[in-house]
């Protein structure tokens, strides 16, 4: 399986759980642990959650709608978008014609 790793901090890193390596890090070890996964393309940002544009998340998008991967990993929900309100908007975001 094709798999697009993506990664978010808020922008106060200094309040951070996890920074941007440690999450790429885990993604990584979690694909090698699983049978068939290969990572590839990573993206990351360092924003709000509250929108989905943000230039990491929009390129991963932009491959999702192109058929590049077949799994967008996150370290947790909240590092795709940060008030789960915003996840109806996903479906949308991944269409063809969406411009972003």
């Amino acid at each position: 399986m094709r798999v697009c790793l993506y990664t978010r901090i808020s922008t106060d890193e200094d309040h951070q759980p996890t920074s941007l390596t440690t999450q790429r890090e885990r993604l990584e070890r979690y694909c090698q642990a699983m049978d068939d996964w290969h990572a590839g393309a990573a993206f990351g940002d360092q924003a709000s959650g509250v929108t989905l544009d943000r230039p990491g998340l929009q390129h991963a998008l932009e491959q999702a709608r192109e058929r590049r991967f077949d799994l967008l990993l996150v370290y947790r929900v909240d590092r795709s978008h940060g008030r789960y309100a915003k996840s109806r908007d996903w479906p949308r975001a991944l269409q063809p014609d969406h411009d972003g």
